[in-house]
């Protein structure tokens, strides 16, 4: 069973505003941590902080007497609203995060199935890849195995993104990772532009599913283009 989660029926109930809200205008949003998709949250950082009760799944029923409930159904459509508009809030310096009812799974499924802000196509893996390449491969490696150039020579390993954890997290898992920094890892949102960070999470994405893939996973016209099992390795750094 599967239904429509991401058009709104006609003829919902409109909710009336009651009021109840009216003494927040002008106040601060407190100073707290949440966990989210993307890892802990300050909703105390973020200029747009929306709220919906949950969002629906495809392969599962509404509760019951959603539709009728004023205000209830849409939070699916207004949060793909504020996805599809990522890139125009980002260029804006606007920092945006919904707060939802929902357990932390859900969120992370939801996450996960509508995917990072803009369409994944072979453009943007080249754009993640040029990227990845520059700035992510002398501690990450160019297979993202964590044996980076300057690993190589001393520098403390990172993990490789090809264990168990890192194969799990959601796509912008990485994205955060890359605009806040993590452990000894400093923050790249200077260097790597919002957009450029999306296309260098989605290149980590393809390099962790290549690591874990068979010749016959790949589409019989590209097969070509990879490297002879007989080529002769590269050669390393000389010491």
């Amino acid at each position: 069973m599967t239904h429509d989660v991401y058009t709104l029926p006609p003829n919902l109930p409109v909710p009336q505003d009651d009021g109840a809200a009216d003494h927040l205008l002008g106040l601060e949003l407190p100073d707290l941590v949440l966990e989210s998709s993307l890892g802990p949250v300050n909703v105390h950082d973020v200029d747009v902080l929306y709220v919906y009760p949950r969002t629906g799944r495809p392969d599962r029923p509404l509760l019951p007497g959603w539709d009728e409930t004023p205000g209830a159904r849409g939070c699916t459509p207004q949060s793909c609203a504020f996805r599809d508009a990522h890139g125009e809030l980002q260029a804006l310096g606007v920092r945006v995060a919904g707060l939802s009812a929902q357990p932390l799974e859900e969120q992370q499924e939801f996450a996960e199935r509508n995917r990072i802000p803009f369409p994944v196509n072979r453009a943007v893996l080249l754009r993640g890849q040029e990227r990845f390449n520059v700035y992510c491969s002398p501690c990450h490696g160019r297979l993202g195995n964590g044996l980076g150039m300057i690993v190589r020579r001393g520098l403390k390993r990172p993990p490789s993104y090809h264990i168990d954890r890192l194969r799990q997290v959601p796509v912008g898992y990485f994205y955060d990772v890359i605009t806040n920094g993590f452990g000894a890892m400093p923050d790249y949102a200077m260097q790597i532009a919002p957009r450029d960070r999306w296309s260098v999470a989605a290149y980590i994405r393809v390099l962790q599913y290549s690591q874990d893939d068979s010749i016959n996973d790949v589409p019989a016209e590209m097969r070509a283009e990879l490297p002879s099992p007989n080529a002769p390795a590269a050669q390393g750094p000389k010491q």
